[in-house]
């Protein structure tokens, strides 16, 4: 070999992996603005809270061209369509993908179970199952599982719906976690949740719904 090719040879052993290490910045820098036009919503989603359906819509187009190497993109891109309207079933391909590449998306299992609920409950009860087991003590996870079960219960497993009441005792147990009991407690199903997570438990059933109805008297800014 020429000492010209031995030179040119370790040259490109130096500039390729540069060359990739520049590529991969520059899919993290276009992946990171592309979720900041987005925003709010990836936190709103993330926290549970509620935005407007143009919100939500608005952070769809945004969301879809975030790298999709990363399954959470992907299912932020379909919660953030759900929420803007979308029936869930339209997402199911979108969800799979997500999952595709993070099956260990609690978030992406949940609502694929939300999404095929009602067209193939064997998958909504096992999707949902997964949802529940992956990460059982990420808090803001709570409220969309309780939602969950809330919508499923029927078609729960046994051993899912014993933590769904695990959780349902776990926001009254844990004060940062009530907005997500208050929020159940707003519907007659999420209100049976509740008293199905207390059952033989009078005391506390009676504790809960005094604070629902002091927080229920506070005025709204």
């Amino acid at each position: 070999m020429s000492s010209l090719a031995k030179r040119l040879g370790v040259s490109l052993l130096f500039v390729l992996p540069a060359a990739a290490l520049a590529m991969m910045g520059m899919r993290e820098f276009h992946d990171g603005w592309n979720r900041d036009e987005a925003l709010p919503i990836p936190n709103y989603l993330i926290l549970g809270r509620i935005a407007s359906r143009a919100d939500y819509l608005r952070a769809v187009q945004p969301l879809s061209r975030t790298d999709r190497a990363d399954g959470e993109n992907v299912i932020a891109q379909a919660e953030a369509a759900i929420d803007a309207g979308a029936a869930p079933a339209s997402q199911i391909s979108l969800i799979e993908q997500g999952l595709s590449v993070s099956p260990a998306s609690a978030r992406g299992w949940l609502l694929l179970a939300f999404a095929v609920h009602g067209q193939n409950d064997v998958l909504a009860r096992d999707a949902a199952e997964m949802g529940f087991l992956l990460g059982p003590t990420d808090y803001w996870l709570v409220k969309i599982r309780l939602k969950c079960a809330t919508a499923m219960w029927s078609i729960l497993k046994p051993e899912t719906r014993e933590l769904a009441l695990a959780q349902v005792r776990l926001t009254w147990e844990e004060p940062k976690m009530r907005f997500a009991l208050f929020s159940l407690l707003t519907s007659a199903d999420g209100a049976q949740l509740v008293t199905r997570a207390y059952q033989g438990h009078p005391r506390d059933i009676l504790a809960i719904n005094h604070w629902a109805l002091g927080l229920a008297s506070v005025p709204q800014p």
